[in-house]
């Protein structure tokens, strides 16, 4: 994925909103977003549990950009293991709703806001480290185009939310 197609997929980015949003009003935006599917050929929606919302609004608004990080969680969330933070995959090196390096990942009740802090992290060292590839660090620890991680980038371009213009995220209330 070039750099533009990134910066369009993750054009969320508004400093206005980011700034007037809270909790409430990002509860409400991921809500209210449509369900991720997944990718079965019956395209079965993936139910978003409300306390999973609450877990990624929380993690987003420590960030500099909540509404891309909340989006970005989301969709990881969903594709990776269901909104299920004790989840393992990977032949058990993958651990937790995000599938993050199992020696990383802290599991257990309660676990899941420090799960997608982890995460936040992760997606953060991954767009400095692999601008041309931003989520290859991410999914395969390398910075290099690789099928099963250009899939996860045209997933996530296609899942993360682009913003409406009718539609003011701040404006709502749950």
């Amino acid at each position: 994925m070039t750099r533009a197609v990134w910066h369009a997929a993750c054009s969320v980015h508004d400093p206005i909103m980011n700034a007037a949003i809270d909790l409430p009003r990002l509860v409400a935006w991921l809500l209210s977003l449509p369900f991720l599917h997944d990718g079965t050929p019956l395209h079965a929606p993936i139910h978003r549990p409300e306390a999973a919302v609450r877990v990624i609004a929380q993690a987003a608004l420590e960030t500099e950009d909540p509404l891309m990080y909340a989006a970005l969680l989301d969709v990881f969330a969903a594709r990776e293991s269901a909104y299920r933070p004790a989840a393992v995959g990977d032949h058990g090196r993958s651990c937790g709703a995000w599938q993050t390096p199992c020696a990383r990942t802290p599991m257990g009740k309660g676990a899941a806001l420090e799960q997608a802090r982890l995460a936040i992290r992760i997606f953060r060292a991954s767009f400095a480290g692999c601008p041309d590839h931003p989520l290859a660090l991410y999914e395969t620890g390398r910075c290099m185009e690789w099928g099963s991680h250009r899939m996860t980038e045209v997933r996530a371009e296609l899942a993360v939310p682009l913003p409406d213009a009718d539609v003011d995220p701040v404006a709502w209330t749950p």
